[in-house]
């Protein structure tokens, strides 16, 4: 039952009504209790005003109810037998000042008592209006002085209790020329009526009491001392509900009495206030609970109508899931409805041509997958190495032929074997342990590239193998393939080159030593004759004719040439075999520190070098230098012969060639493959010198990176030499600068 109730009130149908209902609910009663806020407000200004009219109205009247009784007591204060009796007292005085005092003890006043007092506060002569045989509650108090009545105006004291009742005392001084000469006062013991009482409550209306007092002193209702009000009650200005001696929360309003000590005090019970907010209740909570119910049945009806609308998409929905792509939801008279069924109607469409591309495409995919895995078979079948899987027990599952002819077994013999028929003895038992912790762990044996092992064919016989091996998983289980080639041959192969790089690294020493040995044994006759030559010449000079001479320097010239002929070998032969070390080389410092050498050494020569900033690349500072240095010289040489000549030193930023261009002599171009040999030259010496060395000098250090050289010229015009360095080297880069 519980969980078909939760169900339930999942549901739309369920949920839409009761939403509405919850929060009209919620909007009636906040509607109600703001209401029932305002109404109450008001009701309580509306009492708090009657109550201020009543207090205002109540103390007007008490404000004039001593008014004569104060003036008759300063009249018989002013009388000559009082005066003298204060001044001199004596026993016919007495009987004198009674009978003065006795027009204030006024009929009506059921107890009352008017006493006469010296100006040393003694008493002279004192009256009493209660009969000797009175009760003790209508018997008036002993006299006292009362401590407030000094002075020489008129004035009223507070309440206090005394005999069971409430008394408040009226004083007037009795003054002479130097001021007051005694007082004159009169006790006034309140009683009122029930007559008077029942007046002033129809005149400030039925369920309304008035108490008189002063706040921290005595209360009284006109009869007999009562409870007083609060004291917060008394401090606040404004009308508030409060909780009364009588045990009922009432609401209150006091006002002070002109010209006395005195407060009135009204209240009235706040249930007899808010006894037409209840009816109000009383009459707005069954129509918000009508409101409520009706809206429910409203939502309820709205509800079915758009979930039923709703299911029909589900229905809709379920068909197109279950493969009928055909089904469509239906329309009616719901404008946002339609919309959702029409955005439903053209999805479904969309879904029904996407289904139909997929499948389509699933199709062709089949069919790629069959094809490639045909092709897979027929490779594996025809592979020259050896393709094997086994599953995570270590178990052969594939065995192709190349596997076959490698290990000589057939496939049928190795299916359902151990893999480790396959390895020597020796290796079975580390083969097992790491084979087992791998499945264990599950990270598999791929990623760590190939390796080198050792096979064990059917016949015993071992052989060096590589493995590259692969880990996949098959219906949770894991499996490996691997595929194994026979490196007999390539071994053999290697340990040949190593021999072969071995006779090669003795022959480059033999031939270091040789070209060594060679410079020094033609270094030493090339100077003797040399030598010989220039001593010829100075010892016989003048005994020489021209021609004697001439033959002399041309010997000299020819050993100073083979010298340099010498020099170049040595430094060709070094620059093929020298450790290269490389990084990153600043070409535009080092070309312009080159053209500065060669400015230095021929400061006559009128030559604008121009160097391209950010040159900037990977390779051999020392053989690169050789390079630059090779090819600015050759440039500064052939164009010596000019006015204005131009070296430039650049990128072309097309081909990634560094270049250097000058506007020299120039070269045929049908000659073009001849200048990057030794000894190849294309101008006479006679008209520039050189050995022919120094362009294949920059072919061989360039092709040492991995780049390539080339040359552009034209005669008369000048010439262009380029080379690159591979990737891997070149990072040259434009650095704007």
């Amino acid at each position: 039952m519980v969980a078909e109730s939760r169900s339930r009130l999942r549901r739309l149908s369920w949920r839409l009504p009761l939403s509405i209902a919850g929060l009209l609910a919620l909007a009636v009663a906040a509607l109600s209790w703001m209401s029932y806020r305002e109404v109450r407000g008001a009701v309580i200004g509306a009492a708090g005003e009657r109550l201020e009219s009543v207090a205002r109205q109540l103390e007007s009247l008490l404000a004039r109810r001593d008014s004569g009784r104060l003036a008759a007591l300063r009249s018989v204060a002013a009388e000559a037998v009082i005066r003298e009796a204060v001044s001199a007292p004596g026993r016919d005085d007495v009987e004198r000042v009674l009978d003065a005092l006795d027009p204030l003890l006024v009929e009506g006043l059921e107890v009352g008592m008017v006493s006469l007092w010296d100006s040393g506060q003694a008493l002279v002569a004192a009256a009493s209006t209660a009969p000797p045989s009175a009760s003790e509650a209508g018997r008036a108090p002993q006299p006292t002085f009362p401590a407030w009545a000094v002075g020489d105006t008129l004035g009223l004291s507070g309440f206090y209790a005394a005999e069971g009742a409430a008394w408040y005392d009226l004083a007037a001084p009795v003054l002479g020329q130097d001021g007051p000469l005694g007082y004159l006062v009169m006790h006034y013991r309140l009683s009122t009526s029930p007559e008077a009482v029942q007046l002033i409550s129809d005149l400030i209306g039925a369920g309304v009491t008035f108490i008189v007092g002063q706040p921290g002193g005595t209360w009284t209702n006109l009869s007999k001392p009562v409870a007083g009000p609060p004291p917060a009650s008394l401090e606040a200005a404004v009308t508030s509900p409060y909780e009364s001696a009588a045990g009922r929360t009432v609401l209150g309003h006091g006002l002070p009495i002109t010209a006395t000590p005195w407060m009135v005090w009204v209240e009235f019970p706040l249930e007899a206030v808010l006894e037409p907010v209840g009816r109000f209740l009383a009459r707005i909570v069954p129509l918000g609970i009508l409101v409520v119910l009706a809206s429910a049945a409203g939502g309820a009806a709205l509800s079915r109508r758009i979930t039923a609308r709703l299911g029909d998409v589900r229905s809709a929905a379920a068909a197109i899931a279950s493969g009928a792509y055909d089904r469509r939801a239906p329309t009616g008279s719901y404008a946002e409805l339609d919309q959702l069924a029409l955005a439903f109607n053209f999805m479904a469409e969309q879904v029904g041509d996407s289904q139909s591309r997929l499948e389509e495409q699933v199709a062709v995919r089949t069919a790629a997958l069959e094809a490639r895995e045909a092709e897979f078979r027929t490779l594996a079948t025809t592979a020259p190495d050896a393709i094997v899987t086994a599953d995570e027990d270590g178990l052969i599952t594939y065995f192709n032929p190349g596997a076959e002819r490698i290990f000589g077994r057939a496939s049928p013999d190795v299916i359902g074997q151990p893999l480790t028929i396959l390895m020597p003895e020796r290796f079975r038992a580390a083969h097992r342990l790491g084979f087992s912790r791998q499945v264990a762990t599950g990270n598999g044996m791929s990623g760590s590239g190939t390796r080198e092992l050792v096979g064990r064919r059917h016949d015993g016989t071992e052989f060096p193998v590589e493995l590259s091996l692969a880990s996949w998983r098959h219906d949770g289980r894991m499996a490996f393939t691997g595929i194994i080639r026979d490196i007999t041959d390539r071994l053999g192969r290697e340990q040949a080159v190593r021999g072969y790089a071995s006779e090669l690294e003795a022959a480059n020493r033999e031939l270091e030593a040789f070209s060594y040995s060679v410079s020094h044994d033609l270094r030493a006759p090339l100077r003797a004759i040399h030598g010989f030559s220039q001593a010829l010449a100075e010892d016989y000079e003048g005994r020489l004719d021209e021609q004697g001479v001439r033959l002399l320097d041309r010997v000299r010239a020819a050993a100073e040439r083979m010298g340099l002929l010498i020099d170049d070998l040595l430094e060709l032969s070094r620059a093929t075999r020298a450790e290269m070390a490389r990084e990153p080389i600043d070409l535009t410092e080092l070309a312009r520190g080159i053209a500065a050498e060669l400015v230095a050494n021929e400061p006559h020569r009128n030559v604008n070098v121009r160097v391209a900033d950010g040159l900037v690349t990977t390779a051999d500072p020392p053989l690169l230098k050789l390079v630059l240095a090779n090819l600015i010289e050759n440039a500064w040489k052939f164009t010596g012969k000019l006015e204005q000549a131009v070296i430039e030193v650049g990128l072309a930023e097309a081909t990634s060639e560094f270049f250097v261009r000058d506007n020299g002599a120039g070269f045929d171009m049908a000659y073009v493959d001849k200048l990057f040999h030794p000894f190849q030259r294309l101008h006479p010496e006679s008209e520039f010198k050189g050995t022919g060395v120094g362009l294949a000098l920059v072919q061989r250090i360039v092709h040492r990176h991995g780049g390539r050289t080339r040359a552009e010229g034209n005669v008369g015009v000048g010439a262009s030499f380029y080379f690159t360095l591979p990737a891997e080297a070149q990072q040259e880069r434009r650095v704007e600068t």
